[in-house]
């Protein structure tokens, strides 16, 4: 029982890491820094520059 708790806990983190990896990705190749509060602040103060074509 606890071996599938541990299982599904650790799915969903994969998933969820994942998924946000994806996110980001299409984000950045559709340019939507901007178009999302806040994330084009956050992004800035980490140090990425944002370059869109």
């Amino acid at each position: 029982m606890t071996r599938w708790v541990i299982l599904g806990c650790l799915g969903v983190s994969g998933l969820c890491c994942c998924g946000t990896i994806v996110a980001l990705f299409l984000v950045d190749q559709a340019c939507l820094w901007n178009s999302i509060p806040l994330l084009g602040d956050l992004v800035k103060a980490v140090g990425y520059n944002i370059v869109c074509s």
